[in-house]
């Protein structure tokens, strides 16, 4: 990662999925009943691996619009190709996301 911002929010992203109980796929953020909602609602208590990106970037500079930015950076760097970190999420699982989560760079 190029910037301080970025490591930390990826940290506490990390943190964020440090359980599979709160990892999920096919939405950005889920709630407690499952139903798919904003990754910065209140009640997003599941996330994809994009979905805390963001909401550990909004925590940290407040912006929505900031927050996408940091958390599109972040993706790309982790995942440079098509598909990217979504793409991950979707078809490798818990366990890539994971291992992307804590390597930093590509599969």
């Amino acid at each position: 990662m190029s910037s301080n911002i970025e490591t930390i929010v990826l940290h506490r992203a990390k943190i964020l999925l440090q359980c599979e109980e709160h990892w999920t796929l096919g939405a950005w953020a889920r709630d407690e009943n499952g139903r798919p909602c904003d990754p910065l609602s209140s009640s997003a208590r599941r996330w994809c691996a994009w979905g805390p990106l963001q909401r550990c970037a909004y925590d940290l500079v407040g912006n929505k619009q900031a927050a996408r930015k940091i958390a599109n950076t972040i993706s790309t760097s982790l995942v440079p190709a098509a598909g990217g970190l979504p793409f991950i999420n979707e078809r490798g699982g818990y366990a890539l996301v994971q291992t992307e989560l804590e390597t930093g760079g590509p599969p």
